[in-house]
């Protein structure tokens, strides 16, 4: 809906707009993990909040919120919640791409 506000109800622009959200998101979801994996806190708060600020802007809200939960426990290395957290991010997204692929 976030996005229907913004540029109008013309499905070719929803679509292309949500197609272009998907590969960059798939690039920081394997930033995410890598950092996840490697125990960096610093990296999971970067990619979170880039992340974040990419999945607010399409409407992907419980990513978004999930993904800014996550920044905040990777500003303070709290890794019994960035695991809790990291572990439901690709759920998340396979939802969000599912609804996407759908369109």
């Amino acid at each position: 809906r976030a996005l229907k506000d913004v540029f109008g109800d013309d499905p070719v622009t929803f679509k292309e707009i949500l197609d272009s959200f998907v590969e960059p998101t798939e690039a920081t979801i394997t930033e995410l993990r890598t950092a996840w994996d490697s125990r960096n806190a610093s990296d999971v708060k970067g990619a979170a909040h880039k992340l974040k600020s990419s999945s607010r802007s399409v409407g992907a809200n419980e990513l978004a919120d999930t993904c800014q939960a996550l920044e905040v426990a990777g500003e303070t290395a709290d890794w019994a919640t960035i695991d809790e957290l990291a572990a439901k991010l690709e759920p998340l997204y396979a939802d969000v791409k599912s609804y996407i692929n759908a369109l």
